[in-house]
């Protein structure tokens, strides 16, 4: 997975490609502690729930992963950091397509969460 490749899943759809390349991805980040993805995944989950009261919320994503790539084991964020970085930006925009946009990034991430939770316990 590119940052190109989640980008374009969250601004111009899904692709069925995504799958793998998601379980690819948590390869990568097995070495994330599940609390560290689980509390991100979290807020995720807090603003989807509340969107049209949270949407507000969405522009922090970013600098709260980046606050965690800087603590103690920020290294085993980075990755994840980097990959989800200008989708991040891209759902931080608002427009007429943000909430589709939120929805798409979403379920990426529900795929990143949950393939991770597979490598982590392997």
């Amino acid at each position: 997975m590119t940052k190109e490749d989640i980008k374009s899943w969250v601004e111009d759809g899904l692709h069925q490609r995504m799958v793998k390349e998601c379980e690819d991805f948590a390869e990568v980040i097995k070495d994330m502690t599940t609390s560290q993805i689980r509390k991100f995944f979290g807020e995720v989950k807090r603003i989807e729930a509340n969107f049209t009261e949270s949407k507000d919320n969405i522009f922090m994503l970013a600098p709260r992963l980046a606050y965690s790539c800087g603590r103690k084991g920020g290294d085993k964020i980075k990755p994840f950091y980097d990959i989800l970085k200008p989708a991040l930006k891209s759902i931080s925009t608002q427009d007429d397509k943000q909430h589709e946009k939120f929805k798409r990034f979403v379920k990426v991430l529900e795929c990143i969460v949950a393939f991770h939770k597979e490598k982590a316990k392997s």
